[in-house]
């Protein structure tokens, strides 16, 4: 903040120099001048001779006139950046106060705020995260062969996710039948998938949940570590087969 503040009063005074003197040397040293602040090695102030030298008349000329519109360019680190003193020095040398405060008046009656206010510029970047790249919806699409699960994802056309903690919310409500219905049926119950279209095609908005996928494969993985998981409902036979039995009413 308080170096984008110095930067832009620095500009000005380039701009009073140039209008001053007109004097490509001039400029060049001022700029120096400037750049050599904090620079124990001299490659600012190299950079900038060379650079500034290498310019045709009206290049260079271009270039200052874009300092003095927008200030003299300067980059720093957030964490290993500009030292303090050097700020100091940046802003002394724009005819600032050091402390990077200034009065401010109250737009409403003309008087001065009571303490000085600390003022500057910040450049920001806008970053890439767009509402258009990321705004979604889905009612049926593509499903994972494995876990019979909608996909994830825009890219893939896929369903929200209903995570560990989504699951608590709903619980700490007490919506049973909805977070069946989003575990089950929404999800990869591949019977009451198709239960569910059946029901309301014919008007009946009541639906049989059946098994999810997901306990099949959890099922299956068991197996494959050599645990052969059984269901007892009258007779006993493997977890992975067990159907739910139609309710007719």
């Amino acid at each position: 903040t308080h170096l984008g503040w110095a930067a832009k009063e620095l500009g000005k005074k380039l701009g009073e120099l140039v209008e001053k003197y007109k004097d490509r040397q001039r400029v060049i040293e001022f700029l120096k001048e400037i750049y050599a602040v904090g620079d124990q090695k001299g490659e600012n102030q190299r950079f900038v001779e060379e650079y500034l030298a290498s310019l045709e008349d009206e290049s260079f000329w271009e270039v200052v006139r874009l300092y003095v519109e927008r200030g003299v360019p300067m980059a720093t680190p957030a964490f290993e950046g500009a030292q303090e003193e050097h700020i100091r020095t940046l802003l002394r040398m724009a005819g600032l106060p050091e402390d990077g405060k200034t009065v401010l008046y109250d737009g409403r009656t003309g008087e001065p705020f009571d303490m000085r206010v600390t003022v500057g510029y910040m450049h920001m970047l806008k970053l890439i995260h767009m509402v258009d790249d990321k705004i979604h919806a889905r009612s049926t699409g593509p499903y994972s062969l494995v876990t019979q699960q909608p996909l994830g994802g825009r890219a893939q056309f896929g369903g929200q996710r209903l995570g560990e903690m989504e699951v608590w919310a709903l619980e700490a409500h007490g919506a049973a039948y909805t977070l069946q219905e989003m575990l089950t049926v929404k999800s990869d119950d591949i019977e009451g998938r198709t239960k569910v279209y059946e029901s309301i095609v014919k008007g009946k908005y009541m639906y049989q949940p059946g098994i999810p996928e997901s306990f099949r494969v959890l099922v299956r993985e068991l197996k494959a570590l050599g645990l052969n998981v059984k269901c007892e409902n009258g007779t006993s036979m493997p977890c992975d087969q067990v159907e739910i039995e139609e309710d007719k009413t």
